[in-house]
């Protein structure tokens, strides 16, 4: 226990850190600087042995940043990250919000750790794909939450303030209800749409005119024939997702088609075009208005423009996503779609802001086969702790999402957008991150009453589980 604990001595001056080539160490200050160049991934790393039944790993460092140029890319950025002892990651916290010009404690955490079975970790600080310089003192490991630097604002702070609000009614817009619709599909807990608990908490605390099924990127792999999972290889990629198809796990569609109905609501049908042709499709779209389900939406799929997401009929093989491809199989369900059910809406995803930027959306804006696009509106926290860098995502929240806006309107003009998934990802549980998720929905409710393009939002499955968890 004792050599365990010196080894979880991650100092510099211990010697057993890998430092890049261009790495400088002020060995009289302790400080490692990393210069960051576009096109070039820049890491210091070391391996150390942990207690495995610990809840909760944090690494933390003293950290000054000057010059940041960001890459295009969320991972495009300095960074602290967590990997295991091969090197996969479990957690990397890209600093794209991190303050400049001034040392402060930042960090990193994994929580659930004591699931993982790890014996080792790699430890790592990073500069990926971005320029600029980034320095480190006093890099630490613990099971505890490190302190956070605490913020001096460079202008006087008044005791006390007061604000006055004028509010004019003299224009009146109506409020579209399918901006509180969600994003849930539970296949990570151990309930779901049948289940009691979940229609209780929706009828009691979430009612929703517009729910989305299956949802997120488990939809890809939904077999509509059986209710559960696809039995294929590219399922399989998930050892979540074999797990249950194993154990025979099923989405629940007989209690979300009934809750539907019960609630007088309509249906955002996120259909598989990975597995389904257009037969395929044909049949699940029959078999669902057989059901006298009231379909608003189909979306044509789940981020498949992304590698991990995409397969069969929409990509070029496996894990080899290709737009037009994509295009190509799409537009023949559309057009069985339509001949089928003329007035259901059609909905194609665009690629994510923060990754590829451009390539896939570029293409597709130039179709008109679509009557709308799916943009999905994450503000990527990926800290559980408030620190000075969270803090300041989570403070521009508004400005982000309105950029989004602003950014998916120069490519798709007036094409109206569903915001399917929308959320604060992995954020402190703080008062900081409850107004974020306020800022992220006025930016929403904005781009439906100001730009006339917003026209569904789901935020993901946080809303439906603190309703669940206060019935239960």
């Amino acid at each position: 226990m004792v050599a365990k604990k010196a080894m979880n001595d991650i100092s510099f001056e211990t010697g057993r850190w890998l430092f890049p080539a261009n790495a400088q160490f002020d060995e009289h200050a302790g400080t490692l600087t990393l210069t960051g160049q576009k096109g070039q991934y820049h890491r210091a790393t070391i391996k150390i042995p942990v207690d495995r039944t610990q809840r909760e790993v944090f690494f933390s460092g003293d950290l000054y940043l000057e010059d940041i140029v960001l890459g295009d890319k969320l991972w495009d950025a300095p960074k602290l990250r967590i990997a295991d002892g091969s090197g996969k990651s479990l957690k990397a916290c890209n600093l794209r919000n991190s303050l400049e010009n001034q040392w402060h404690i930042d960090s990193c955490s994994v929580d659930q750790f004591h699931t993982l079975g790890l014996d080792e970790l790699t430890l790592e600080i990073g500069f990926q794909n971005s320029e600029g310089r980034f320095s480190v003192r006093l890099p630490a490991f613990s099971y505890q939450r490190p302190e956070a630097s605490p913020y001096v604002f460079p202008y006087p702070v008044p005791e006390d303030t007061s604000v006055t609000l004028t509010l004019s009614s003299e224009a009146v817009v109506a409020f579209e209800n399918d901006l509180l619709s969600s994003n849930s599909h539970f296949s990570w807990a151990d309930y779901s749409w049948s289940d009691a608990v979940v229609r209780d908490a929706i009828k009691t605390h979430f009612p929703m005119t517009n729910m989305r099924f299956p949802g997120g990127t488990v939809g890809n792999y939904y077999d509509h024939r059986t209710d559960g999972y696809h039995d294929d290889p590219s399922t399989f990629q998930s050892p979540s997702r074999e797990k249950a198809f194993l154990a025979g796990w099923r989405f629940g569609y007989p209690g979300y088609q009934s809750l539907v109905k019960e609630q007088n609501a309509t249906a955002t049908l996120m259909f598989n075009v990975m597995h389904d042709d257009v037969t395929a499709t044909e049949n699940r779209l029959k078999k669902r208005l057989n059901d006298q389900l009231p379909i608003k939406w189909i979306e044509l799929g789940n981020e498949n423009y992304f590698p991990a997401q995409a397969y069969g009929y929409s990509s070029n093989g496996p894990n080899n996503p290709d737009v037009n491809q994509y295009i190509k199989h799409t537009q023949s369900l559309t057009q069985a779609i339509r001949k089928i059910a003329p007035d259901i809406k059609i909905a194609a995803n665009i690629n994510h802001l923060s990754y590829d930027v451009g390539s896939w959306s570029e293409t597709l804006s130039r179709e008109t086969y679509y009557d709308a696009t799916i943009m999905h509106n994450y503000i990527s926290v990926w800290n559980s702790d408030l620190t000075l860098s969270s803090g300041k995502t989570l403070i521009d929240a508004y400005k982000k999402t309105r950029h989004n806006i602003a950014e998916y309107r120069e490519t798709f003009g007036n094409t109206p957008v569903l915001i399917s998934e929308w959320g604060v990802q992995e954020a402190p549980e703080s008062f900081l991150s409850v107004l974020a998720y306020a800022d992220v929905f006025m930016a929403l409710l904005e781009g439906n009453i100001h730009d006339g393009v917003v026209q569904q939002a789901g935020s993901t499955c946080s809303t439906i589980a603190i309703a669940i968890r206060r019935n239960r």
